[in-house]
């Protein structure tokens, strides 16, 4: 899952520690974060925790790569 903190002081990682989850990786910002949980109450303990948005890591991923003006596949 992807986690995006929210406005507060807490990280993205630290969201993620805090709802006992385990962190696989971090941006160097810190505001979005990939943790490992797929079952509801691991999403509902990472918003408890302070997250502004979870997603599936994949949509995070697809994000950076639009964001960084590069396409997420070939081009024609």
């Amino acid at each position: 899952m992807a986690v995006f903190a929210g406005m507060g002081p807490a990280s993205a990682a630290e969201v993620i520690a805090r709802a006992n989850g385990q962190l696989l990786a971090a941006s160097q910002d810190g505001f979005v974060a990939v943790a490992q949980t797929g079952d509801a109450a691991g999403i509902e303990a990472l918003y408890t925790a302070g997250a502004w948005l979870v997603t599936a890591a994949w949509f995070a991923s697809a994000c950076a790569t639009l964001g960084n003006g590069s396409s997420p596949g070939p081009r024609p």
